[in-house]
Formats: C-alpha cells, sequence, structure tokens
C-alpha cells in the first residue's frame, strides 16, 4: 500500500486535513488509478464525513481518475456530499477545460 493510499483510508486524518489541505492535497496526486477504484469499492462502508473529504479531494485531480469517487457521491442522500462533488466536478472540469484550451 502506498503512503497516499494508506492517508485516505485513515478516517480521522482525511476528515481532520480538510482544516488544512495541504498533506490531502500531496497525497491526491500520488493515488493511482487502481487505488481510485479501491477507494469506490470501499465507499458504502464509510462515515458521511469520510465520504464528504474525499469528495473535497476528488475535485482536484482529473474526473476521469476520481471517477469512481464521483459516481458513489453523485448517488448521495446527503447535502454535505451533494454540494461538495458538485464543487469538486465544477473544480474539476473547470482545469481541465483550462489545461486543454492551451
Amino acid at each position: 500500500m502506498t503512503i497516499a493510499m494508506a492517508f485516505f483510508l485513515n478516517e480521522h486524518k482525511m476528515c481532520m486535513s480538510l482544516e488544512y489541505p495541504e498533506t490531502g492535497m500531496d497525497y491526491v496526486f500520488k493515488l493511482l488509478p487502481k487505488e481510485w477504484e479501491f477507494l469506490g469499492t470501499i465507499w458504502d462502508d464509510q462515515s458521511d464525513e469520510w465520504k464528504e473529504a474525499i469528495t473535497y479531494y476528488a475535485g482536484c485531480v482529473r474526473v476521469k481518475e476520481s471517477y469512481p469517487i464521483i459516481a458513489k457521491a453523485l448517488k448521495e442522500d446527503n447535502k454535505d456530499i451533494e454540494k461538495q462533488i458538485l464543487l469538486a466536478l465544477h473544480k474539476s472540469l473547470k482545469e481541465e477545460f483550462l489545461t486543454e484550451k492551451n
């Protein structure tokens, strides 16, 4: 298991990281595609706080990478997660559009 994956599997660290997301930002770019897939498979077993946090970080990478989380978050009935996934999608897609435009 990579150190990045260990961070995202630690619910306490993940949830606390949103106050100072620099550490999570360092790790989110190191997640491998298979690790994003795995995070999607454990989604249903996680707390709403973890789901909101991982959804925040999903907005930092390309939609293609974080899609396993995005797909799960879009089906949630929690208003905080719904809001976070919309913000994450906006951030990801805007960055992708600007990158492709240049």
